[in-house]
């Protein structure tokens, strides 16, 4: 009778644990179940003993996965959150890059502008240069033609003072020298 008896305990022991530890808070409460299903008083201690901490077991199995799907819906909502504010970041930052374009833009046509300036005022002194070298040369070579106009001055007035007498000498009247 004992050995059908424990028979009967294992087999309807695990339903019986689970349900009781699912539907009931209290330790009261789980006896009481335990008592509807005809485990009581007339159950060997440590035969009643384990099924009291395998309900104990069965309810602290049940709390944990309780805690744990809570857990997990939170987890999934952090990660939900995280990615929604990760969005709104990129939104953000594109939106900053939008505004500091302008700003750029306007840098880089500033540096170009300044580049360009930077150009040109070394082509002005190249200029300046070469506009004293030729100033330079066009003083030289007012020298060299003033010189050759004083030269051929020379030689022309020099050139009718010989002729002169050779002139007069022709038509036959004496001419005075200088």
């Amino acid at each position: 009778m004992k050995r059908e008896q424990s028979v009967i305990y294992c087999r309807d022991f695990p339903l019986i644990a689970n349900e009781s530890a699912a539907n009931v808070e209290n330790e009261d409460e789980a006896e009481r179940v335990l008592f509807s299903y005809g485990y009581g008083a007339n159950v060997p201690t440590t035969a009643k003993r384990r099924l009291k901490q395998s309900v104990h077991l069965a309810r602290r199995l049940l709390q944990l996965e309780k805690q744990n799907t809570l857990l997990a819906r939170d987890l999934e909502r952090q990660k939900e959150e995280v990615a929604r504010i990760s969005q709104e970041r990129d939104k953000v930052n594109s939106m900053l890059n939008q505004v500091q374009q302008p700003y750029k833009y306007l840098i880089e046509s500033v540096q170009q502008r300044d580049s360009q300036i930077l150009a040109q005022k070394e082509r002005i002194a190249q200029h300046e240069k070469d506009i004293s070298q030729l100033n330079e040369e066009k003083k030289t070579l007012l020298r060299v033609k003033n010189q050759m106009a004083a030269d051929l001055e020379r030689l022309l007035n020099h050139r009718e003072t010989k002729e002169a007498p050779a002139q007069g000498r022709k038509k036959g009247r004496p001419t005075k020298a200088p």
